[in-house]
């Protein structure tokens, strides 16, 4: 099936996922958790360049961006938001859950 839309990584997310790998990896000692953790991120990207619109939206009083969107793969949330007109899925941030999503929220770039 052909994707409708394409993806495109921002910085602070590239660092992210860099960071995720680099402490499963290194801390935690678990290469197979990483290699998991990243199978999962890229099948629900592909989820999401059929399925743009289908996370949940961000309903936070730290966001005016009304498009930012979440998704869950595994203990992370990626956050991210469609550009309809550029056909792009555009991945902003992927947190940790149990970190203060509020206090990232109000950090949190998405331009």
């Amino acid at each position: 099936m052909e994707n409708k839309y394409l993806y495109y990584i921002m910085p602070k997310a590239k660092r992210d996922l860099h960071d995720i790998g680099e402490y499963i990896m290194e801390e935690l000692q678990h290469p197979k958790a990483a290699k998991d953790f990243f199978i999962k991120f890229s099948e629900k990207i592909d989820v999401l360049l059929q399925f743009p619109f289908s996370g949940q939206l961000i309903d936070n009083k730290h966001i005016a961006d009304t498009d930012l969107r979440k998704i869950v793969v595994g203990n992370y949330i990626v956050f991210y938001k469609p550009d309809e007109q550029a056909k792009t899925i555009i991945i902003v941030r992927i947190i940790h859950g149990s970190r203060n999503i509020d206090k990232a929220l109000k950090t949190m770039k998405t331009k």
